[in-house]
Formats: C-alpha cells, structure tokens, sequence
C-alpha cells in the first residue's frame, strides 16, 4: 500500500492512532496523538483567530522512539500495560477505560482499543486512542444531579409524612379543647401516637443525614465476622428470633473492602426485616447469616442473610430501597435506605432474591479492590488465547 495514503488515512482519523512495534516503542503516530500526549509550544502571540494554526506548533517527533509505556501511569507498567499487550496478542484486541498522561504529565481519562499489525515479518500493535475526560466530567455531573433529584424527592416524601401527623394533631387538640376531661383521655392517647410517629421519623431522617462518609479499608473475613456478629445477635433477640451463622474458616483470610463502622449499620436493617418476616406467620424460625465467597467480578465475598417468613409481594420488591416506602404498620421505611446507601459507597452491592409465601435472601457483596482486576495482577495467558 502507498506510504503516503497511509499517512494521509492515519490524518483523517479524528482520534490518536499509534503504532507500536514489536519491542514496545512507538513508531507512528496522527496529528491528533501529538495534540493529545505532546505539550503545546508558543511560537508567536495570537491576534487573529485566522492565524490560530500558525500559533501553535506541536513536537512532531516527540512521540516516534518513545516507548508506550511513558503514556502509562508508572504504577500500571508492571500488571495494567502487560494484560494489554498480551490479551492484544493473544485475542487480537483489547478495549477499555485508562488512566494516561501526556508528556507534560498532565493525567486523563482514555479509552484504549488495541489490534495486532504486523510489521517487517514482526508483530506490531495498534494503539487507538480517545480521550474521554469530558465524558467522565459529564458523569460527575450527572450523578450530582441524580443525588438532587433524590434528595428533591425525598423533601416531598419528607413532607407527606410529616403532614399527616401534624394535621391529625391539630385536628384533635382542636377537638379536646371542646370536651371534659373524662373524654380527653382518647385523643390525648392519639396525639402522642402521632407524635411519637414524629419523633421515629425524624431520628431516622437525622440518622440518614448524619451518615459519615465512609472510610473503608482492607480487612480479612474474620474482621467482617467480628465487626457485625454482635449487632445481629443483639437485634435477633429483640425480636425473639434465633440465628444459624455459615461461616467456613477457609474464607477467614480472604480480603473485603469494608468500614467496620459503618457496616453494621448496613446489615442490621436487613436482619430487623428477615426477623419481621415471621410476624405475619405461626411459626418463629431462625434466620440464616453467612460468609462466603463469591464469582462476581469485582467483589471479594457476601454477607447473605436468609428467612422462611413471608417474603416481599413481587410489586413491593422494586421499591424497597425507596425512602419511606413500608408495607409495615408504625414503620418508616428507611432500614434498606440505609442499607443500600452504605453498601453502594462502599463500592459494594446489594442483591434481593424473594418468593413471595417463600422466604426472602438478602446477598451484600463486598468489593475486593477499588481498582479492576486487569490493574492488580497479571493475568495467565499465553499466546495461544488459554488461560
């Protein structure tokens, strides 16, 4: 193929392309890579925005003889760029999210997609590159937006719930105001009601507000077990209710990302409901706790939590973790709220399994790392694509 349409094609392409060759060094480079990763020179003062591409020159060179390795953060060139380049060689491609800096340091968020391009009888490879700190800066916007309409949400679920107390409240100090004494005693009995329905909702509100950030770090298993152990055989009694603890020694070492703090105040709320659960039943059976394991990518183990009870209605079960959402009499519905804010900062997850007449499971997962998996260690591939 014409060198000179290859070079004029890399130039029409509105994203960095590099080629790497065989050693790890680039060779190659668009304009629109040099815009990216090389530092910006001022040849002359602007005065016209004519003259804008005359004001600005680029390093040229800069980046032809560097390895690709520079464009990558120093802590990724051991474990992160290897698992690029040998998924590259040994499926053929790679694509995803990067952290990269130019060559003034200046760090950014990139996607990188990779394929195989062979070179002189050697094999080569082909960096596409998209700058997205844009993107991510669009996101940052958009969860703080998604946090207002929450919390606009919430104020007028806020409101609904604290109307109805103090309407009923007015309306029956009202009514005492009329009556003898020997008659008062009924609505006095319903205006503390209402008011102790008050007092709940606002010491869970004031509970939700006043949840610290958390600060998690690495624990082991048995850290986990120790930290909420207590907390659950406490809230177990109070509600009548035994507990069966699953706990296999073998996972004692293993390592969560966790706040030992704020932890139990996730998991309790889900065990008050797993003990409610028999409420509605004959029966009082004991509830399930375990420790294990887990294949989800990303999450080191899981808090699972199990009742016989009742179970959650199937049109109830999107909307439990809803502020204020409760098919209980005299609850708020702020206990899964809770729970899920905290597990959900925790980089964790919440997942609910419930069959209706059945019994409801309750899995936590705990994340293993804030960084991915292809950023920790070095994965076994060879070059023939088995692991």
């Amino acid at each position: 193929m014409n060198p000179d349409f290859v070079a004029k094609l890399l130039e029409s392409i509105n994203c960095a392309i590099l080629i790497v060759d065989h050693e790890g060094n680039i060779i190659l480079s668009n304009t629109k890579a040099k815009e990216i990763f090389c530092p910006q020179v001022n040849t002359k003062k602007v005065t016209d925005h004519r003259d804008y591409h005359c004001s600005v020159r680029y390093q040229h060179e800069a980046l032809e003889g560097l390895p690709i390795k520079s464009l990558f953060l120093p802590e990724d060139h051991e474990v992160f760029l290897p698992n690029i380049l040998e998924i590259t060689k040994s499926y053929g491609e790679f694509e995803g999210e990067a952290l990269l800096r130019d060559l003034a340091g200046r760090r950014f968020f990139a996607f990188v997609s990779t394929s195989i391009c062979p070179i002189e009888d050697k094999q080569g490879l082909v960096f596409t590159i998209h700058d997205i700190t844009n993107l991510k800066n669009v996101e940052k916007i958009l969860k703080r937006n998604e946090r207002l309409i929450f919390w606009g949400r919430m104020l007028e679920d806020i409101s609904h719930q604290i109307r109805n107390p103090i309407l009923s409240i007015g309306g029956f100090a009202r009514r005492i105001s009329s009556l003898g004494e020997k008659k008062q005693k009924k609505y006095v009995d319903i205006i503390l009601h209402e008011c102790s329905k008050l007092e709940l909702l606002l010491s869970k509100l004031t509970e939700f507000i006043r949840l610290p950030r958390p600060k998690p770090r690495h624990v082991t298993v048995n850290d986990v077990v120790n930290c909420i152990k207590e907390p659950v055989e406490e809230t177990a009694q109070k509600f009548s209710t035994g507990v069966n603890w699953h706990i296999s020694e073998v996972y004692f070492n293993k390592k969560a990302l966790v706040d030992e703090e704020l932890l139990p105040k996730a998991v309790v709320p889900v065990v008050e409901n797993a003990c409610e659960s028999y409420n509605q039943l004959d029966k009082k059976d004991k509830i399930e706790v375990g420790i294990s394991s887990t294949d989800t990518d990303g999450f080191s183990c899981s808090i699972i939590i199990k009742d016989n009870g009742m179970g959650i209605c199937p049109k109830a079960l999107p909307k439990v973790f809803d502020p204020f959402y409760t098919t209980k009499t005299g609850h708020i519905g702020m206990g899964l709220t809770i729970s899920k804010r905290i597990i959900d900062e925790l980089l964790g997850d919440i997942i609910i399994d419930s069959q209706y007449g059945t019994g409801t499971t309750v899995q936590m997962l705990l994340s293993e790392e804030r960084r991915r998996a292809i950023r920790r260690a070095k994965i076994g591939v060879n070059l023939n694509g088995k692991s």
